[in-house]
């Protein structure tokens, strides 16, 4: 699915038209880079769900059989992941494919070993590092400094790479509000 790209500072009404004619939107920052992927549904909230960036390639397999999988728990209405070449939005993954995946039992994870018990062809990484990231914006107050992160773990939340502020763990928005 083609979202539709616009700047993250796009008037709401032409946001919301674009949303109509094509159900994904997403908003990039000055550089180019995704900021937040919104839906009808999200497009009123105050603060949207992060943002995961995977490869334009990347399959549904290949992100639920990753730790990249952990980003899901930032959030729990993350509506997809936005698919990037050359760091530009390209496409979306929804999330209920991944969901589908999931929950149909069509999906079987590969072995963790190498070697002749294992898949062989984890020894060779061709080309550059496709590793997905999200980009999450913290909800300390006074901060709101938009970081990255490759993996996610609830239970013991990064540190804010915010080295304006005295340190601080990333706090999260309000999950689904």
């Amino acid at each position: 699915m083609t979202p539709e790209v616009l700047p993250v500072d796009a008037d709401h009404a032409e946001i919301r038209t674009r949303l109509a004619a094509v159900g994904w939107v997403v908003l990039v920052d000055g550089d180019g880079e995704p900021v937040t992927l919104l839906t009808p549904d999200l497009a009123d909230r105050a603060e949207p769900p992060p943002v995961i960036l995977v490869a334009a390639d990347t399959t549904a397999a290949e992100f639920v059989s990753s730790s990249a999988v952990t980003l899901l728990d930032l959030a729990d209405d993350i509506p997809g992941l936005v698919r990037v070449s050359d760091g530009r939005p390209v496409g979306v993954l929804p999330v209920e494919e991944l969901d589908a995946l999931l929950a149909t039992g069509g999906y079987e994870p590969p072995p963790t070993t190498m070697g002749p018990f294992g898949a062989a062809t984890d020894a060779i990484l061709p080309g550059g590092a496709r590793v997905p990231k999200a980009r999450v914006r913290c909800a300390e107050p006074g901060c709101g400094w938009l970081n990255e992160l490759d993996f996610y773990d609830r239970t013991a939340p990064p540190r804010c790479a915010n080295e304006g502020l005295p340190e601080h763990p990333l706090r999260l928005a309000t999950r689904g509000g």
